[in-house]
C-alpha cells in the first residue's frame, strides 16, 4: 500500500512540477511538451497532474513523472511517511519546476526561489533540527560560494544560479550544501564536455547550471550524510 501511494504521490508531485514550469509562463508553451496544446483555464492543479490527457510524444511527463516516482520511492525509504517525507517532497516539486525553467529559458525565477525560501522556514517548525542558524549557515554556503566565483569570474556564474544556490542552502545546512555544489560542479563538467565531444556546443555556449544544481540536491537530500560520512571515514 506505501509503494501505491508513493507511485501516485510521484505521478502527482510530476505532473504539479510541469504544471508550474508551464503556468509561470503564463501559457506559454515550453517547446519540450504535448502535440496538443490543453488550454489550462480554470483546471485545478490536481485534474492537471492526475487526469489531463497525455501524448505519446509528451516526453516532458514521462520524465518529470517517473523521475518524481523514483525520488518519493527513495525518500520512503529513507524517512517514512514522516514530516522530512513531505517537506522535502514539497522541495522536490519546486526544484524540478526550477529545473525545467532554467533548462528551457536560461533563467531562475524570483517567485519560485521565495517559495522554495518560505518553504524552508516555515519547515524548521516539524523539525528540531532545523534551527534558524541552520538555515543562516546553508544560505551563506550556498550562495557565498558562487558569489565569490561570480566575482572572480568577472560575471561568469549567473546571478539566478547563486540565489538558486543560496536557497537550496536553508534546506541542506552548510555542509551538505558545499557537497551539493561540488556534485553540480562535477555533473555540470562532465556535461559540459560531453558536449564539447559530441559538437553540440562550443566553449562560447552557456549551459544553464540550475538542472545540475537541482540534480545535486535531489542527491544530497536523499544520501548527503551517507556520503559525508563514506568521505570523512576514508579521508580524515
Amino acid at each position: 500500500m506505501e509503494i501505491l501511494f508513493c507511485i501516485c504521490w510521484g505521478i502527482f508531485t510530476g505532473g504539479a512540477s510541469v504544471w508550474i514550469a508551464q503556468h509561470f509562463f503564463s501559457g506559454q508553451n515550453l517547446t519540450v511538451r504535448r502535440e496538443t496544446v490543453l488550454r489550462y483555464s480554470g483546471k485545478s492543479l490536481v485534474k492537471h497532474a492526475f487526469f489531463s490527457e497525455r501524448c505519446k510524444n509528451n516526453k516532458i511527463y514521462i520524465w518529470a513523472e517517473g523521475l518524481q516516482i523514483f525520488i518519493m520511492l527513495l525518500l520512503y525509504q529513507q524517512y517514512g511517511f514522516s514530516p522530512l517525507f513531505f517537506g522535502l517532497s514539497f522541495f522536490s516539486i519546486l526544484i524540478l519546476s526550477i529545473a525545467i525553467i532554467d533548462g528551457e529559458r536560461g533563467i531562475i525565477p524570483d517567485s519560485l526561489l521565495g517559495l522554495l525560501g518560505i518553504g524552508a522556514i516555515f519547515f524548521c517548525f516539524f523539525e528540531a533540527e532545523r534551527s534558524l542558524f541552520f538555515l543562516l549557515e546553508g544560505f551563506v554556503a550556498g550562495g557565498g560560494v558562487l558569489w565569490s566565483i561570480f566575482l572572480l569570474s568577472h560575471g561568469g556564474m549567473g546571478e539566478g544560479d547563486i540565489k538558486f544556490a543560496a536557497v537550496i542552502g536553508l534546506w541542506l545546512g552548510w555542509e551538505i550544501c558545499l557537497l551539493m555544489l561540488f556534485l553540480a560542479f562535477f555533473f555540470g563538467a562532465a556535461a559540459g564536455l560531453f558536449l564539447l565531444q559530441k559538437r553540440k556546443a562550443s566553449l562560447q555556449d552557456a549551459v544553464p547550471f540550475g538542472p545540475f544544481l537541482a540534480g545535486a540536491a535531489c542527491i544530497c537530500c536523499l544520501y548527503g550524510n551517507e556520503i559525508l560520512a563514506f568521505y570523512q571515514g576514508v579521508f580524515l
